[in-house]
């Protein structure tokens, strides 16, 4: 009779085992789906922020397109969000930045190597997430003088008697909301592919080629993050060396 018991327990406890296999694998599956989602959003974000920033690049005179690539990567990067693989998540990620023959566009794909947690058990290979983004560059002019001040009038203010700013191909640009946000006086000119303020201007019109456009948009310090990237180096290079010193 206990063996007959025993049996029956055992072949339970087998088909329990057995039935439960799929349930196991469907909770792993919906683990790795959930993982994948969260990776491909996590990398749009990144390249999404990547193209916007570099495509802001484009249009400061002076940028080379290796150095609008170096400047994607470093956004990519800064956009990862950091955990403690981040260094190995780095590795696995593939970076591609290409920028139209125009200079106007600029594509950021990244590819990052994603490893499952159970399909890892049944393939040795290593899945590929993939994404893309593309900004455009509004205007192929470069932005060559920026007023970043946002509410004083005469944020760019030529009020001598012979002031000028002669900047061909070259966008002039205001942040400030102020009346009187770009003032020019007298002999003084203003001359650019466009001038925009997102304010207003004073001074007469034929001080100005082109005239102002005005309630324009507020453009953000495009030079920022590479002084933020500039702050770090420097900070880093302080600590080496009062690391140095204390040896």
């Amino acid at each position: 009779m206990k063996n007959i018991f025993s049996n029956e327990r055992a072949s339970i406890a087998t088909t329990t085992a057995v039935a439960a296999l799929p349930l196991v694998f469907a909770a792993g599956l919906a683990v790795d789906y959930t993982s994948l989602l969260g990776t491909r959003a996590k990398l749009q974000n990144a390249a999404d922020a990547a193209a916007l920033a570099s495509a802001r690049q484009l249009g400061l005179a002076g940028s080379s397109d290796e150095s609008i690539r170096s400047y994607a990567k470093n956004v990519v990067i800064a956009n990862i969000p950091k955990t403690t693989n981040n260094e190995e998540s780095r590795e696995n990620l593939a970076l591609d930045a290409i920028i139209s023959d125009e200079g106007t566009d600029v594509t950021i794909n990244l590819a990052y190597q994603w490893e499952p947690f159970v399909l890892q058990h049944i393939s040795d290979k290593v899945g590929t997430v993939a994404v893309s983004a593309t900004a455009t560059l509004a205007s192929k002019a470069n932005l060559c003088v920026l007023a970043l001040e946002t509410t004083s009038d005469r944020a760019i203010d030529l009020g001598g008697n012979d002031g000028h700013i002669t900047a061909n191909n070259c966008i002039i640009h205001s942040n400030s909301t102020g009346e009187n946000s770009i003032s020019v006086f007298q002999a003084s000119s203003i001359e650019g592919e466009t001038v925009v303020t997102a304010g207003g201007f004073d001074g007469p019109l034929n001080s100005f080629q082109p005239v102002p456009v005005t309630d324009g948009p507020i453009i953000e310090d495009p030079l920022q993050q590479k002084r933020h990237q500039q702050s770090a180096h420097v900070i880093t290079i302080i600590l080496a060396l009062k690391k140095a010193l204390r040896h």
